[in-house]
């Protein structure tokens, strides 16, 4: 049975745009193996609950979720949802100055996808125990932070696992530049004692600056964008099909997701970047490697 999204319909509000996006991705990443143990096969599926537990005055079935923060579409998005808005509570009447911290590795398309989040993981835990890291929280006066790792996929460098951090603080006085300066210094350092390759000030790190960065490390693989833009790909099946142009220098999870879809339901697509077993691949590795580990505690 196809997984096609059902283009005739217009759902009644956003959400339930993306949910329905969200359930037919989850759908294509079942039939490509993606996503394959029991829990993710009963995703969505009803329970019915023995009596001794059921109350009263319940329904006698629930829902079921796989509960994958990084590979299931469905369970996903509640997860970042919920925590979207956990960070807007958070952040929403802080008056300080906020800052966006990027930290990246040196990589090539040599380097495996665990060996890089691996090292990527123990250089984040040496930068925050080093002795430049609490000086620096304590001269910028720090709040709160939180990280998340990201991980995008490039036909030309691979896998790319990064890290944005929102750092909150109260002094305004050091300069954007002297941050950046000293956090590329720490950081340059935490790689190297992890084994890892040496990163320059200029690749190695970012800082930018301002509120309207608070929720960047934090988007939805999917949104109503998305969902219009899987539309208009299905949409246009009958019509006459070209190669797909290279499309971008870097894949998040969503976009793949999508091309694995447009794949399994557009005749004869072809995207000149990913051949359709690769993406799934590349999502198999991506699923292996995180294990659901999403990475954005909050730091007080």
């Amino acid at each position: 049975m196809s997984n096609t999204l059902n283009t005739s319909q217009r759902p009644s509000n956003n959400i339930s745009k993306i949910d329905e996006l969200n359930t037919s991705l989850q759908q294509t990443l079942l039939t490509n193996g993606v996503l394959f143990t029991d829990r993710h096969k009963n995703c969505g599926s009803y329970k019915t609950l023995p009596d001794k537990i059921r109350p009263l005055d319940f329904k006698n079935k629930t829902k079921m979720s796989c509960g994958d923060k990084t590979s299931c579409p469905v369970c996903r998005y509640k997860f970042i949802s919920k925590h979207r808005k956990k960070i807007y509570d958070l952040t929403n009447d802080f008056e300080g100055r906020i800052l966006m911290n990027t930290l990246k590795l040196s990589h090539n398309k040599r380097n495996t996808l665990p060996y890089l989040y691996k090292g990527l993981k123990s250089s984040i835990r040496d930068l925050k125990n080093s002795h430049g890291w609490r000086t620096l929280k304590k001269d910028l006066d720090h709040q709160f932070h939180f990280d998340r790792i990201q991980i995008v996929v490039s036909p030309e460098n691979g896998y790319h696992p990064h890290c944005h951090q929102i750092f909150s603080c109260l002094n305004w006085e050091i300069s954007k530049e002297e941050i950046k300066e000293r956090i590329s210094n720490i950081w340059s350092m935490s790689v190297e004692r992890n084994g890892l390759r040496k990163v320059t000030k200029e690749h190695g790190t970012d800082v930018q600056e301002g509120k309207g960065t608070i929720l960047y490390p934090s988007p939805q693989e999917q949104d109503e964008e998305s969902w219009k833009e899987v539309k208009k790909r299905l949409s246009d099946i009958k019509k006459q099909r070209k190669n797909v142009p290279k499309m971008k220098w870097d894949y998040t999870v969503g976009e793949m997701e999508r091309e694995v879809l447009y794949y399994q339901e557009i005749p004869k697509y072809k995207n000149d970047d990913f051949s359709k077993e690769e993406i799934v691949k590349h999502l198999s590795q991506i699923q292996k490697t995180f294990e659901g580990d999403y990475y954005c505690r909050v730091y007080q």
